[in-house]
């Protein structure tokens, strides 16, 4: 079995801080049914640590207790508009991203899976209608450490008693997770699982 997510070894505290007051000064917050979500650029000594390889805007979004955010693969295509001016066309799957937990960690499991069948599915939305079994192959529980997860495996989420509050790096998309893997375990970031 592989790993589908890995924690890295980064002191977060000020970025955390930093990334928080954006989301709390966001009035334009985009609400679906998963919750609000939203995209603000922000570059500071994060996204520099990794050469700026995200994309420019950070997906900051704002899960409400109890709700299953269910399978699916990341892609740009809820944001079109905000990567035309990267050159990303829409829709272009995310292969990784770096999630960062601005609320508390109360136990939250993200589960990897693959289709127990092959099939096609929209490529607009990924999987958001797939109806089908899923064979778990990897589980994460995201705490204080930022976390890298491929987000080009299906994956899912519930949150439990409180808000989930993320801030999500999504990493360029000609980089992939393994390309990314590497990278950080050439940083000696990456802790291995």
């Amino acid at each position: 079995m592989f790993s589908c997510a890995y924690e890295l070894d980064i002191d977060i505290t000020d970025i955390r801080q930093d990334l928080l007051e954006h989301f709390n000064n966001i009035e334009n917050k985009q609400v679906s049914k998963y919750g609000d979500i939203f995209y603000r650029e922000v570059t500071n000594s994060f996204t520099e640590r990794f050469d700026n390889c995200f994309l420019n805007k950070v997906r900051f979004s704002r899960i409400p207790a109890g709700q299953r955010y269910d399978w699916h693969l990341d892609n740009n295509a809820a944001g079109e508009i905000l990567h035309q001016d990267e050159g990303v066309p829409s829709p272009t799957a995310i292969p990784c991203t770096v999630n960062i937990l601005l609320s508390n960690p109360v136990g939250d499991v993200t589960y990897f899976g693959r289709p127990t069948k092959l099939q096609k599915f929209s490529i607009t939305s990924p999987s958001w209608e797939l109806e089908q079994e899923m064979t778990v192959i990897d589980t994460i529980t995201t705490k204080e450490r930022p976390v890298l997860i491929n987000t080009n495996t299906f994956h899912k989420i519930s949150t439990s008693t409180s808000d989930r509050i993320v801030a999500g790096f999504n990493v360029w998309p000609g980089i992939s997770f393994n390309s990314f893997v590497h990278y950080c375990k050439s940083k000696g970031v990456l802790i291995e699982r």
